[in-house]
């Protein structure tokens, strides 16, 4: 193996090298959200129907038992909607509800994705808050609330470090966002690059260019960069599918150089007239 192509691959594993730094430290297409979603909702009406010698009571703080006459309870759903995870030190602040012209009778987590997930559920000052708790991507739990009467209004607070969109309602279509435009993007000049790797290799007579070079640095850099959204790092959870994932950019952009440099000393397989003429000498 010659110095020439002994430089050309340390300097493609030193740029691979700071290109996958780079992409797993960026926060270009990460998306820290959380939204919550009020569901189930039931009112004393509809739990006792037209029984009248049915009633719903609850013992208070002085441990004596109250009727309870327009009462409402009702799920509250509480999701990470982001792509990545939330720890619980990027919260400023607890999740808060507050129900306008309604007191908080009780509230209980009901159900969760996992079940390590445990909130905190307080009710101070007639103000329902969940304290700070790690919320990886997708996790969610759900709190059952009872009022005393249907609210006027509900307000709610949130604010976690990194999070730009507002504490909101899951919404039924989100959008799109700036990761799922980049890969439909990716996904054309992917196609494209690979036409021209596919023309080199089966048709004589095309040779790669800058172009070629400048549309394959921006493959492997964007798949870099995609995939670290997507894949955390390659650990005993994700096994040997994630570590290939990771290094798919990296083995794409070494194919290339290796191309470039056969391009450049211009190797060619012997034909049978070559050896012939090589016979005749």
């Amino acid at each position: 193996m010659s110095a020439k192509t002994i430089f050309g691959i340390i300097t493609t594993l030193i740029i691979i090298l700071l290109t996958g730094l780079q992409a797993y430290s960026s926060d270009l297409f990460k998306e820290k959200k959380i939204q919550y979603n009020i569901e189930n909702i039931y009112d004393s009406n509809t739990l006792t129907g037209n029984f009248k010698d049915i009633s719903i009571v609850f013992k208070n703080n002085e441990g004596k038992i109250e009727k309870l006459k327009n009462s409402i309870f009702f799920d509250i759903k509480v999701e990470n909607t982001g792509n990545v995870d939330i720890p619980k030190s990027d919260f400023e602040s607890d999740i808060t509800f507050s129900f306008i012209d309604s007191n908080i009778i009780k509230a209980v987590q009901v159900s969760s994705n996992n079940k390590s997930i445990k909130a905190k559920i307080k009710n101070e000052n007639n103000v329902l808050k969940i304290l700070p708790l790690l919320l990886n991507k997708g996790d969610y739990f759900s709190m059952r609330v009872l009022l005393d009467q249907r609210p006027d209004k509900t307000t709610s607070n949130l604010r976690i470090i990194g999070m730009s969109d507002e504490f909101s309602r899951i919404s039924s279509n989100n959008g799109y966002s700036i990761a799922d435009y980049f890969s439909i993007v990716l996904i054309i000049f992917s196609f494209i690059f690979l036409g021209r790797l596919a023309s080199y290799l089966f048709h004589d007579g095309i040779k790669l260019n800058i172009f070629d070079g400048f549309l394959g640095f921006i493959v492997a850099y964007g798949s870099a960069l995609l995939l670290s959204t997507y894949v955390p790092y390659p650990s005993k959870q994700f096994g040997i599918g994630s570590f290939i994932i990771f290094v798919a950019p990296a083995f794409l952009a070494y194919i290339f150089s290796y191309l470039m440099m056969l391009q450049q000393k211009e190797v060619r397989i012997p034909d049978s007239d070559d050896l012939e003429e090589k016979q005749d000498e």
